[in-house]
């Protein structure tokens, strides 16, 4: 007994041979096409391959169910180019994080360097506070806050 795949392969073939009435194909070319046709390759064919015919009175039906992985050219490069987004995506927002961090590191570096200069030429910009006494104290609240 022929399984569905040989035979659904069958009628499509006797459908394009009975259509090229003019031109006819080569065997090497029917071949081909019925290759295509029956999935011969492992890896080509569907994990789940259920083909029926149901007779009627007056009308014939058939279902088919195929199921497994997407393979189609167009989904593959579909998700070709959504990894590709979300890498991008993911590297731009690696970026945008450093260059933040760095921006505040660089902007904490030159605030800290300017009250050292301001220290220095002796200007006190607002009297009896001092920057270095309130960081201190600061963490001194800190560590007992931990404890």
């Amino acid at each position: 007994m022929k399984d569905s795949g040989e035979i659904y392969a069958e009628f499509t073939l006797s459908k394009i041979k009975a259509s090229l009435t003019h031109e006819p194909l080569s065997e090497g070319q029917f071949e081909s096409i019925r290759k295509v046709l029956l999935a011969t390759q492992r890896d080509q064919r569907h994990a789940v391959d259920v083909r029926l015919f149901i007779p009627a009175i007056f009308r014939s039906y058939y279902i088919l169910l195929f199921a497994g992985r997407d393979r189609r050219r167009s989904t593959l490069e579909l998700n070709r180019v959504r990894l590709s987004r979300t890498f991008h995506r993911v590297i731009r927002i690696i970026n945008l994080s450093t260059l933040t961090l760095l921006s505040f590191g660089l902007a904490g570096l030159m605030f800290w360097g300017l009250y050292i200069v301001k220290s220095a030429v002796g200007i006190d910009l607002i009297p009896g506070f001092h920057l270095s006494d309130w960081v201190v104290s600061v963490m001194n609240g800190l560590s007992e806050v931990a404890q």
